[in-house]
């Protein structure tokens, strides 16, 4: 092949769901579907967003993925999510991962940590609804229902650069 590892995933039943272990650990409700978006993660995997406030990793082979990572840190339904390259030097081989939330804020993952690494906030008045890494990880861009897109420099020497998360209360 061409060295490269892709995901189709087409749930058409709760059983499909199940078989691929994606629906029971995100699911509050078997009747509801809970996984609002997902995105190829790494080399391997995948990493879904969730109406349970979270973001997981999976990792696996073809018919079995397993969660290695919960992400928490938004404060309502997680409806987007996106990964690309990293701008890190340090960590060229970790892929950016990046979440919308109907919380109005966006989060850029520290996957190895399961914590933000940085809050990008106070850009939309209403929920984000798309978020998108650019090419090399530079930027984050998140697409809101307030109709706006806001571009975030990842590596800026701007006044306004994004932010480290505030401390937990």
């Amino acid at each position: 092949g061409g060295g490269g590892v892709g995901f189709a995933v087409l749930l058409r039943t709760t059983r499909a769901a199940r078989a691929l272990n994606l629906l029971s650990p995100h699911a509050l409700s078997l009747s509801f579907p809970q996984v609002r978006a997902l995105t190829p993660y790494g080399p391997a995997g995948l990493a879904t967003a969730s109406r349970d406030k979270t973001v997981k990793v999976w990792t696996g082979g073809d018919r079995a993925l397993t969660a290695t990572a919960t992400l928490c840190g938004h404060g309502d339904f997680v409806t987007a999510v996106a990964a690309g390259a990293s701008p890190s030097s340090a960590a060229p081989s970790t892929p950016l991962l990046v979440s919308g939330s109907r919380d109005a804020t966006a989060i850029v993952w520290d996957v190895a940590a399961s914590e933000p690494a940085i809050r990008l906030a106070d850009g939309h008045a209403w929920g984000v609804s798309a978020v998108a890494v650019a090419p090399g990880g530079a930027a984050v861009f998140t697409g809101s229902l307030d109709g706006t897109v806001k571009a975030w420099p990842l590596l800026s020497s701007s006044s306004n650069p994004p932010q480290p998360p505030p401390p937990p209360p």
